[in-house]
């Protein structure tokens, strides 16, 4: 698998980032956070749900730029990623039997994760 890339800006659904990822991670789900109400504040635990929420409304800092999600990326490495580059927090999830469980993928990366049974984690 190659390098998939996205344009993150202001403008930007929410929803359109999460179904780019979860189109190349079938068994994995990104969400997002609601953005600090604080300039550097802490981000809220109220996950964004809304189909009209945009990046904006989700990050810290406005840094535009091209979001590169590696397929060896781990869960951590690109939550990271996101924070740090765009001022993005976010929770990945992988698909459990009957309910989306959080995941952490450890050093496995995300291709590798997406494709393990749920149980494997």
């Amino acid at each position: 698998m190659k390098a998939l890339q996205f344009e993150i800006n202001n403008q930007r659904k929410v929803v359109a980032l999460k179904e780019f990822f979860s189109s190349e991670f079938p068994n994995l789900k990104l969400e997002f956070f609601a953005k600090p109400h604080v300039t550097d504040g802490p981000h809220s635990d109220k996950i964004v749900t809304a189909n009209s929420a945009t990046i904006a409304d989700c990050r810290a800092h406005n840094n535009d730029g091209i979001l590169t999600i590696e397929p060896g990326m781990t869960t951590s490495e690109l939550k990271d990623y996101l924070r740090d580059s765009f001022g993005l927090k976010a929770e990945i999830y992988k698909r459990g039997h009957s309910t989306w469980e959080i995941g952490d993928s450890g050093n496995q990366s995300l291709e590798r994760f997406d494709g393990l049974n749920s149980y494997a984690f």
